[in-house]
C-alpha cells in the first residue's frame, strides 16, 4: 500500500514578528479535509515546515534573519530618517516637500516596500547567498526527512509538497537534488547534519529506484521565474527561448496532472509558471483572486477558498489514484 505524507512549506515572512505558521497550516488542512473527506484517511501524515524566524525555534542561522529584516526596516524607514535630519541627512525641501499629486499612492507604495520588499522579498534575497542558502535548505530539508525517516522500509512512497511563494522554490531545489540532479547535490556538502546527509542520499536513491515519486507539487505565488535565473546554464537556455523540464522535479509528463500552479495577478511577487515549461499535460495552472491589494494577493493564499478547493480536490485525485 502506497505511503502518502503532505508537507506544507511557507514562503516569505512580511510581519516585523513573525509567529508560528502551525495554526494557518492546519485550518488550511482542515479546511481541505472539508471538502474532500477521503483525505483524512488517503494521507498517511500531513506536517508542516517553518523556517526564517525564531517563534520558539532552536537557534540557528536563519531564525535571525526576520529579526535582522526588522532592524534594517524600522532603520532606513522614512519616518525614523526625518528623526535625524541634519547637514548630511537632506530632507526635500519646499512648502509641500515632496508633494506627490496621486492621492494615497505614497502610502502604498511605502507599504509595499516595507513590507513586501524589505521583509519579503529580503527572504528570497537571503536565499539566493550561499550562506543563506546552506541556512534555508539546512534548516526545511532537515525538517521534511524528519517526516520521512518512518517510511524508509517501504517499498512505495508519495511526497505531496505544497508550497507558497519562497517556500516553492526551496521545494523545488529539495525535489531536483532527489529527482534530476546528476551530479551529487550542494545539499549533500551543505548540511552540517550527518543524519540528514545520510537521509538525503537514501531518498535520492529511492526516487531513482521508483520507490519514491511526487504525488502531487502544488505551488502559490511561485517565483520560480525569478529564480530560473540563478544558473548561467538556464539563463544560456533560455535566451534562446527554450523551456524548463519538469522531469527534473519528478513531474513526468503524463495524462495525470501533477503540479498545480495558483496565481494571482494583483500579486507582485508570484507569477504564473507553466509557460517557463512547455505545454505538460501535467501541470494544471489557474489564476485565482486571493486579494485586490498588492500585499494581500499574496499572502492570502492560505485562507481562500478556490485555491483550497483546487488543492483538495488535486490531492484526493492523486492520492486515491495512486493507491492509497
Amino acid at each position: 500500500m502506497t505511503v502518502h505524507l503532505v508537507v506544507f512549506v511557507h514562503g516569505i515572512t512580511p510581519e516585523r514578528r513573525p509567529t508560528s505558521r502551525e495554526s494557518m497550516y492546519e485550518a488550511f488542512w482542515e479546511a481541505m479535509v472539508c471538502k474532500q473527506p477521503e483525505l483524512d484517511h488517503l494521507i498517511s501524515q500531513h506536517s508542516f515546515v517553518e523556517w526564517g524566524f525564531a517563534a520558539g525555534a532552536a537557534e540557528r542561522s536563519d531564525t535571525r534573519l526576520a529579526a535582522a529584516e526588522a532592524h534594517i526596516g524600522q532603520t532606513v524607514d522614512y519616518d525614523n530618517v526625518a528623526r535625524h535630519r541634519g547637514p548630511n541627512n537632506v530632507l526635500h525641501t519646499g512648502a509641500f516637500g515632496d508633494w506627490n499629486l496621486v492621492p494615497g499612492l505614497r502610502p502604498l507604495v511605502r507599504r509595499l516596500r516595507q513590507e513586501l520588499l524589505q521583509l519579503g522579498l529580503a527572504d528570497a534575497i537571503y536565499y539566493t547567498s550561499a550562506e543563506g542558502e546552506t541556512a534555508v535548505r539546512s534548516t526545511v530539508y532537515a525538517q521534511v526527512l524528519q517526516e520521512l525517516r518512518p517510511y524508509r522500509e517501504h517499498g512505495d512512497v508519495s511526497l505531496h509538497i505544497v508550497g507558497h511563494s519562497l517556500g516553492v522554490t526551496v521545494s523545488h531545489d529539495f525535489l531536483f537534488g532527489l529527482f534530476g540532479k546528476q551530479t551529487e547535490p550542494d545539499f549533500l556538502a551543505q548540511s552540517p547534519s550527518e543524519q540528514d546527509r545520510q537521509d538525503y542520499a537514501f531518498w535520492r536513491h529511492k526516487a531513482r529506484s521508483g520507490e519514491l515519486r511526487v504525488g502531487t507539487f502544488v505551488s502559490m505565488a511561485s517565483q520560480l521565474p525569478l529564480f530560473a535565473l540563478r544558473k548561467q546554464h538556464l539563463v544560456d537556455h533560455l535566451a534562446r527561448q527554450g523551456t524548463l523540464d519538469p522531469s527534473v522535479i519528478g513531474i513526468r509528463d503524463e495524462a495525470k496532472v501533477r503540479w498545480l500552479v495558483l496565481y494571482d495577478v494583483d500579486d507582485v511577487l508570484g507569477f504564473a509558471t507553466r509557460e517557463l515549461y512547455g505545454n505538460s499535460n501535467a501541470i494544471r495552472q489557474v489564476q485565482v483572486d486571493v486579494g485586490d491589494t498588492p500585499i494581500h494577493a499574496h499572502t492570502r493564499y492560505w485562507t481562500n477558498p478556490e485555491v483550497i478547493a483546487e488543492t483538495a480536490a488535486l490531492l484526493e485525485l492523486n492520492a486515491r489514484s495512486d493507491g492509497g
